[in-house]
C-alpha cells in the first residue's frame, strides 16, 4: 500500500493509518475510541496520542486544544445566567 503524505510533509505509518483517516474525516472520537479498544489502554493514554497523531499531521495545532470546550463552557454560562435573570423567557 502507497504511504500516505500529509500536505506537511509528515508520513503516517501503516499501524496510524486508520487513526489518521478518521482523524481527517473530522471523527475525532471516533479515532480514539478506535486506538483505546485496539491497543486496550485508557482513555487520557488514547486521547493524548490521537491528539498529537492529528498534531503531526498538521490538522490542528497543539495550541487549538480545548478552544472549543471553553468557548462552549462560557456559551452555556451565559445562557444559564440569562435564564436566571429572566432575560430569556
Amino acid at each position: 500500500m502507497e504511504p500516505k503524505v500529509m500536505p506537511n510533509g509528515y508520513v503516517v505509518s501503516e499501524e496510524d493509518r486508520p487513526y489518521a483517516e478518521l482523524l481527517e474525516s473530522g471523527a475525532t472520537l471516533m479515532a480514539v475510541k478506535e486506538y483505546k479498544e485496539a491497543k486496550g489502554c485508557g482513555l487520557k493514554e488514547a486521547k493524548d496520542y490521537i491528539d498529537e497523531l492529528a498534531v503531526k499531521m498538521g490538522i490542528r495545532s497543539g495550541y487549538d486544544k480545548g478552544e472549543g470546550s471553553c468557548l462552549s463552557v462560557v456559551m452555556v454560562l451565559i445562557v444559564g445566567l440569562a435564564l436566571l435573570a429572566g432575560f430569556i423567557a
